[in-house]
């Protein structure tokens, strides 16, 4: 594989993680931002809000697991962690630090494999019949995830000369800050 063939891949991947990012910060700007939003929320529109909590989730855990998913399935290669180092094996790019935070990241799909597999991609008949807590995992691990996510396409974007890019923050006109600007208004 040639570098120019790995960059490429290498920002297709990083998109991804970036449409991930901005799902993660839109559910917490609508569910996490406390109880005066949360008000709003349910006074505007309950169902359709309740509806978006489920959908953002699932989404998140369905990407989550794409990000991470192997180097291939079936004989289709994947645009995932493990295939953007296997590139960076095969070029002699490869990091300890990379290395780690690729451990770090997949970690956290072993923690919602549960989730993933019984609610979001399949639907469970034990898990739908008797309803409770599923991939339960602490808002820190959360946080650890989507911390090293950004560090680890820092990282590959700097092995590349690509450079950082900072996605941890979306904002511009007509984004989830607006919204709730305008439903506060209502």
């Amino acid at each position: 594989m040639d570098t120019q063939q790995l960059q490429d891949e290498f920002v297709a991947f990083r998109e991804s993680c970036i449409r991930l990012r901005n799902c993660y910060n839109t559910f917490n700007h609508l569910f996490g931002s406390g109880q005066e939003t949360e008000a709003i929320l349910r006074r505007v529109a309950p169902e359709f809000f309740g509806d978006l909590n489920s959908i953002l989730q699932e989404y998140f855990f369905l990407q989550a697991r794409r990000v991470t998913d192997p180097v291939a399935t079936r004989s289709r290669d994947n645009l995932t962690l493990q295939n953007v180092n296997s590139g960076l094996t095969a070029t002699g790019l490869m990091t300890q630090e990379i290395s780690d935070l690729s451990g770090s990241i997949l970690g956290y799909r072993t923690l919602i494999s549960d989730i993933s597999n019984r609610v979001v991609a399949h639907a469970d008949k034990a898990t739908a019949l008797r309803p409770g807590l599923v991939g339960a995992h602490s808002e820190h691990e959360l946080e650890s995830f989507m911390d090293n996510l950004q560090a680890f396409t820092d990282a590959v974007g700097i092995a590349l000369g690509i450079g950082r890019l900072d996605y941890s923050v979306q904002a511009g006109p007509g984004d989830v800050q607006d919204l709730l600007k305008a439903l506060r208004r209502v």
